[in-house]
């Protein structure tokens, strides 16, 4: 089939779920499909539930992982699979996610595979999983969904998929794990207190530096240092064949027991993360709160979740 035509087919896949898929998007029903298992289930993005388990693990210096599947994860999660539904459609939302990372390779097949079970393999490690669908600040109409997905279907695709994705760790992940909101990186930022009072030192492996310079300046008690991701592309050559700064920011990486990583690096964190704690440390992965410590409100979400947090919503 030709590419296009398969692309197009792949889309009226997708209309044809949405329709029959609409309780995906309403944030009661997932709660209470995912809370049927008997697992913890934190669905407010501000909600301290989270820090708790984190400070928990500090104190204990026991290796946890915090990490958030969006829409991107989902993107690659699903195109990796052996029996993807749609696989022109996740080709294709795989490719343009890659190409407009800080980080990036050329994204080829193999390493589009590759990096996207490795994001699934996070997931088995993960001691809370932050998923799509537990919050959003308006649900949707079930008439808005194709409307959404015919303004952005590499979005609104890997919105559909990240909630069938939480389903199906649901089914496979063991109790102990928790589940929150992707967005909860709003209870993080709100009790670094807490955190980086429980951790030895913290680790901040982001590209943001004026978030890193900021966290520095409010604990300036506290040892903060910084592993720099998004520095690998050069915008005037050709993108790398492999993904091969993954194992050079591994390298660098500084874990130990009681040590607290901060981690914004797309969806390349759920790697991190998964490493972090194969070495013995705290790994949270707060994506856009390295954007909010800096000042900056890059998400079209941020505005309202500072609201919220304030008290204004």
């Amino acid at each position: 089939m030709d590419p296009e035509d398969a692309l197009a087919a792949d889309l009226d896949r997708i209309a044809a779920w949405l329709r029959q898929r609409a309780q995906l998007f309403d944030p009661d029903w997932m709660r209470r499909s995912l809370e049927g298992s008997g697992r913890r289930v934190t669905c407010e993005p501000e909600s301290p539930d989270v820090v708790t388990l984190i400070e928990g693990a500090l104190r204990d210096t026991a290796p946890y992982s915090v990490i958030r599947l969006g829409d991107g994860e989902a993107n690659l999660m699903t195109f990796a699979r052996t029996d993807c539904p749609t696989p022109a459609l996740a080709r294709w939302a795989a490719e343009a996610l890659v190409r407009a990372q800080a980080d990036a390779f050329e994204p080829t097949a193999a390493p589009l595979a590759e990096v996207g079970r490795a994001i699934a393999a996070s997931a088995q490690t993960a001691d809370i999983v932050g998923v799509l669908g537990l919050w959003v600040p308006t649900p949707p109409r079930p008439e808005d969904l194709l409307q959404y997905l015919g303004m952005d279907p590499r979005g609104m695709s890997g919105q559909l998929w990240g909630r069938e994705i939480a389903l199906e760790l649901d089914r496979e992940l063991p109790p102990s794990v928790a589940f929150a909101s992707a967005h909860l990186y709003v209870a993080v930022l709100a009790g670094l207190e807490r955190l980086v009072g429980a951790a030895r030192r913290v680790v901040c492996v982001t590209g943001r530096d004026a978030a890193v310079i900021a966290l520095r300046t409010r604990f300036s008690g506290a040892q903060v240092s910084q592993v720099a991701v998004g520095t690998s592309r050069d915008e005037a050559a050709p993108l790398p064949a492999t993904p091969s700064f993954l194992d050079r920011t591994r390298a660098r990486l500084d874990a130990g027991p009681g040590v607290l990583h901060l981690v914004g690096a797309g969806p390349w964190s759920e790697i991190y993360c998964d490493w972090i704690k194969r070495e013995g440390g705290v790994a949270v992965d707060i994506g856009s709160g390295f954007d909010l410590l800096a000042g900056l409100e890059t998400r079209p979400i941020h505005p309202y979740l500072a609201a919220r947090s304030a008290g204004g919503a």
